[in-house]
């Protein structure tokens, strides 16, 4: 929709994202999960959302105090002196300050970086994923985790809506929601029943799209008629 506005009579070519073998090998479980807990996806920039998922942490922890957010990726660096404080961009001093005012320090956590089977593991050990951002193409880390079948929550934005499907196997909510955000992370804390259907039907669905799409094939045949 986009591209056409800026350019009405282009051609777009349709392929799926080819996700890790690594989220295939590991399978969420209300066994092995650890209660109370959530993860998103890396947000060391804006578009991300991380300072909406921070505003809906502060409702989900009026009811659940030990909530813990896991956030991948390089963690907010230390304010050793005046050097590193003017090192630092706006964003993250503004998540800096904002997880400081609302209270959250305990309840917020960066992992670093991690790679394709850590990650894994740890949507597989987490509650729920949040997937926040304000824009997005496909969001490979949103696919990532329902192939794992951790309950997923994300922002109805670009092409999420192709494959999440709201209530079925995921949770959707509009990006500045972040109050409907709270509440979906809230139901999944509470029902183990929501969680394992939201589960169930994930894996279900990402096995089948992966089985009816290969992910050669598709990018050959566009070459192929680009080349024509």
């Amino acid at each position: 929709a986009y591209y056409k506005k800026v350019c009405p009579s282009v051609k777009v070519h349709w392929c799926p994202l080819c996700i890790s073998r690594e989220f295939e090998r590991e399978r969420w479980s209300t066994d092995k999960m650890v209660p109370y807990t959530l993860m998103c996806s890396a947000a060391n920039y804006p578009i991300k959302g991380l300072h909406m998922l921070l505003k809906a942490l502060v409702i989900v922890k009026a009811k659940y105090p030990e909530v813990k957010l896991s956030i991948p990726g390089t963690a907010l660096r230390k304010l050793t002196g005046l050097k590193a404080r003017f090192k630092q961009n706006g964003y993250e001093k503004f998540i800096r300050n904002l997880i400081e005012e609302s209270g959250l320090k305990q309840n917020v956590e960066y992992t670093g970086r991690l790679t394709a089977a850590e990650m894994a593991k740890k949507m597989s050990e987490s509650n729920c994923f949040v997937m926040c951002s304000a824009i997005e193409n496909h969001s490979s880390t949103l696919k990532e985790a329902m192939t794992v079948g951790v309950p997923c929550v994300a922002s109805y934005v670009g092409g999420v809506p192709e494959y999440a499907v709201n209530d079925e196997n995921c949770l959707l909510y509009r990006f500045e929601d972040y109050e409907v955000l709270a509440q979906h992370i809230i139901h999944l804390f509470e029902s183990r029943d929501l969680c394992r259907r939201l589960s169930d039907r994930a894996i279900s669905d990402m096995a089948e799209n992966r089985a009816k799409n290969d992910f050669y094939e598709i990018s050959k045949k566009i070459y192929e008629r680009l080349m024509e």
